[in-house]
């Protein structure tokens, strides 16, 4: 199962990267991982990249050739990897993602570990896969926590793209947290977004943020722009049957589909929100810690109405999540 086309040029990270770009990965990489500690992960991560792994491995084998669709940071490559070395599996892993600040973290930690490839994609691209590897197919993709934040009205370009760059008996398999369900009313949990898009809605509706937002679009309309901009980074989630529509229309064949709830630690769901780039929910705040302050405050009034939904209990919140398994046909 090797490829019989070169790899195409790989992404090198710049040499002295800025200190902004630096803090921007480590700050989403702490947020899998306890203090960026990789034998560390938080509970929430751990438990949904396990399941993740359990269901790619039957279809994992010596010399197979992946592709990580989105890699982030890192955080379910790195044990999707260690799992491979530790069964004696030899792959190849094509590791991809749109943003450098978060693939530097990945890449610090990842490339050394044999058979990985790193390849920066260009979203300008209208076949951002395609116009990277050519040629080049994959027996399995992987994506991890990353379909429900792909635009709902390019999905079955996107699946038609991942469709077209596997081998024929190639498998997709990933997971999401963020998707509606019919049977999420059954389990009493909640999406893994939903206490943010709370938090934010609250907020957004504070006599106190709608003054700043007021001075923010008198003094600077560009920047007023962009934080409304930013105020949507929690889209609105679109539905399974949404998502299993555009699969199909794309040629694959599911294999299996199943959903799991995964209890997020209340601590742990307070720290996702800090990261600096997710703190735009609240940007019309230019000073950073009181922009902090103030999400902390409206998370709290959030959890509280979690928690009267009955989806949370006093110290964590049980989160929704879907895993797919999809092949395309031989």
């Amino acid at each position: 199962m090797s490829t019989s086309k070169p790899w195409p040029e790989e992404w090198v990270p710049p040499v002295d990267p800025l200190p902004e770009m630096l803090a921007d990965g480590r700050e989403y990489h702490n947020v899998l991982f306890h203090d960026g500690d990789v034998t560390r992960p938080r509970g929430w991560h751990r438990e949904n990249v396990a399941h993740l792994i359990e269901l790619l491995r039957p279809h994992l084998g010596d010399g197979s050739i992946g592709l990580d669709y989105a890699t982030g940071t890192g955080g379910s490559a790195l044990p999707l990897l260690t799992a491979c070395e530790e069964s004696g599996i030899n792959v190849t892993l094509a590791l991809t993602d749109v943003m450098p600040s978060w693939f530097l973290t990945a890449h610090r930690m990842l490339h050394e570990h044999a058979g990985t490839h790193f390849f920066l994609l260009d979203l300008r691209s209208p076949m951002p896969l395609l116009g990277t590897f050519g040629e080049n197919r994959f027996d399995f993709i992987v994506s991890a926590s990353t379909i429900h934040l792909l635009p709902e009205k390019k999905l079955e370009g996107i699946f038609q793209e991942l469709h077209g760059m596997l081998k024929p008996g190639g498998v997709l398999v990933f997971n999401s947290g963020d998707l509606e369900h019919p049977k999420r009313a059954e389990s009493n949990a909640a999406l893994l977004h939903d206490i943010y898009r709370v938090a934010r809605d609250l907020l957004h509706e504070e006599p106190r943020y709608q003054s700043a937002l007021l001075e923010l679009k008198a003094r600077d309309p560009e920047q007023h722009a962009r934080v409304l901009k930013n105020h949507a980074v929690f889209p609105k989630p679109f539905s399974c049957c949404r998502l299993d529509e555009a699969v199909r229309k794309a040629g694959f064949v599911e294999e299996l589909n199943e959903t799991l709830v995964i209890d997020k630690a209340r601590q742990d769901a307070l720290d996702f929100i800090q990261v600096e780039r997710l703190t735009g929910i609240a940007g019309a705040i230019a000073e950073r810690n009181e922009r902090r302050e103030l999400i902390a405050e409206f998370m709290e009034l959030a959890f509280a109405e979690l928690v009267r939904r009955g989806e949370a209990e006093a110290d964590h919140i049980r989160t929704f999540w879907n895993f797919g398994v999809y092949r395309k046909s031989s």
